[in-house]
């Protein structure tokens, strides 16, 4: 059985650990200055850091929460 396009079956993080989470709904996301920290099955962006001034936000672009 497949991924279904739109949702994540895995999360692969920048440290080579990998979750499962299959069925999880995905948020189409574009990067252009931000750091991804971690990506789905098909290399797009799950969890993204991008700096403002001398902070740093987070973005998980998960369709739910869990």
């Amino acid at each position: 059985m497949g991924a279904v396009k739109g949702m994540i079956d895995s999360i692969h993080w920048e440290d080579g650990q990998v979750c499962g989470c299959p069925g999880l709904p995905a948020v189409a996301t574009t990067v252009d200055s931000a750091q991804v920290l971690a990506a789905d099955q098909d290399g797009r962006p799950v969890l993204v850091e991008n700096r403002v001034g001398q902070g740093k936000v987070w973005m998980l672009t998960a369709g739910e929460y869990w």
